[in-house]
């Protein structure tokens, strides 16, 4: 089995607490996600941090390929403080509690320490595009969806550019809550549907976003 996975769970949140939670915390966990390298022949593939007032279960817990760990923090600090500072908070509390499973369990501690560092380096900063560009047919435009995942929202932006690399045009697509439940099926297929227009399709083709060049970007065109 493969450690890969990484969460914050308070059982004692009220159920919209729990949502809110959990929503905000994706924005820092998915970020130390795509850098933690993968933890291979372990028992579990996903670590889950419980936040406690006071710690109950000392010893870390495995159920069904999850190891449990509990952590002490009061969460009202977490919901009277501000974006920023609520991203240092998820960040510590997941660490804190991959550090006492490493330890009991025995697993190594770098791995979790380099993707520790490289989300305080990137500056909590969780930007990234979705597979690669796609040019049209007369292969004078690409395009590309950059994604921000921040801690209240995720945005997903069409980003145009011409054969030069410059950017001639940004639209945002959409934005939802920053849960991956919410918006991972958005992203089926971007596709080309005209040399001037360039299309995002769900993954079920319920959806789809559009982006035209107006007529000044089109300029490549009237060369």
């Amino acid at each position: 089995m493969t450690l890969t996975q990484f969460g914050l769970w308070a059982r004692s949140l009220s159920k919209s607490e729990r949502v809110q939670f959990a929503d905000e915390q994706r924005c820092v966990i998915s970020l130390y996600e795509r850098h933690f390298p993968g933890l291979r022949n372990v028992r579990v593939f996903k670590v889950l941090v419980n936040v406690v007032d006071t710690v109950q279960r000392p010893n870390v817990g495995i159920a069904a390929g999850v190891a449990l760990v509990e952590v002490p923090f009061d969460l009202h600090d977490y919901f009277r403080a501000g974006p920023t500072e609520k991203k240092r908070i998820i960040l510590k509390l997941l660490q804190d509690g991959v550090r006492k499973a490493s330890s009991q369990l025995g697993w190594p501690l770098a791995p979790f320490e380099a993707a520790y560092s490289e989300v305080q380096e990137l500056d909590y900063k969780n930007e990234w595009t979705w597979q690669s560009k796609k040019w049209n047919s007369a292969r004078t435009h690409s395009a590309e969806i950059h994604c921000i995942h921040e801690i209240d929202r995720f945005d997903a932006y069409m980003i145009v550019r011409d054969k030069e690399g410059r950017e001639v045009k940004r639209e945002l697509l959409f934005s939802e809550r920053p849960n991956e439940f919410q918006f991972v099926d958005h992203f089926g297929k971007l596709k080309w549907i005209s040399t001037t227009a360039v299309e995002l399709r769900s993954k079920g083709g319920e959806h789809h976003w559009t982006v035209e060049l107006d007529e000044q970007q089109k300029g490549s065109f009237l060369k």
